[in-house]
């Protein structure tokens, strides 16, 4: 099967049905050009994990180009990146990014179609215990603005990540103006 794919991509790129600038890219070059779509149709959060991914695909197959991946090359990024003691979870974001790079480029299927993700903790989340829950509120209590994120991450169940990128609106005095209604 995998013979086949090959032979298929191959006469493909002799034959011209894959443009020469498709087949030159390399993966950090597809991926600037993903990248690039996504920037005004995802939330500013989901464009910088996917620019991390991008990042640390580009450590791996910086040089590669869309016409040379294959299969091995990907099952050796996860090798390489399990190895290094990533989790399963970082693992397939990066490759769910390149996964959408080259279905971008209608390429997917020719590297990743027996691809299976990496098995992920089901219950990756923990409720504070009572004692926790005190020591969180005394300390959040000792500063306003500690104070209002305990109380937000209490009633939303914001995570971590979430809270730490909270960033309470400025008051029209403190961004040096006031706003006029008309």
């Amino acid at each position: 099967m995998r013979r086949e794919k090959l032979r298929i991509v191959q006469s493909q790129n002799s034959s011209g049905l894959l443009s020469r600038k498709t087949v030159g890219l390399t993966v950090p070059e597809a991926a600037e050009a993903y990248i690039g779509r996504r920037a005004s149709l995802v939330a500013p959060c989901t464009l910088e994990l996917e620019q991390g991914a991008v990042k640390h695909l580009s450590k791996y197959v910086a040089t590669v180009t869309l016409a040379k991946l294959d299969s091995d090359a990907l099952a050796g990024y996860v090798a390489r990146r399990k190895a290094e003691g990533v989790g399963n979870r970082t693992i397939n974001i990066e490759v769910g990014v390149l996964r959408r790079v080259l279905k971008q480029f209608k390429l997917w299927h020719l590297v990743g179609e027996d691809y299976k993700p990496l098995p992920e903790p089901k219950n990756i989340d923990r409720a504070l215990s009572p004692e926790q829950e005190i020591k969180l509120f005394t300390v959040a209590s000792t500063r306003p603005e500690w104070s209002v994120a305990f109380w937000v991450s209490l009633v939303t169940a914001a995570r971590e990540g979430q809270i730490q990128r909270f960033q309470a609106f400025p008051s029209p005095r403190q961004s040096g103006g006031s706003k006029s209604s008309n």
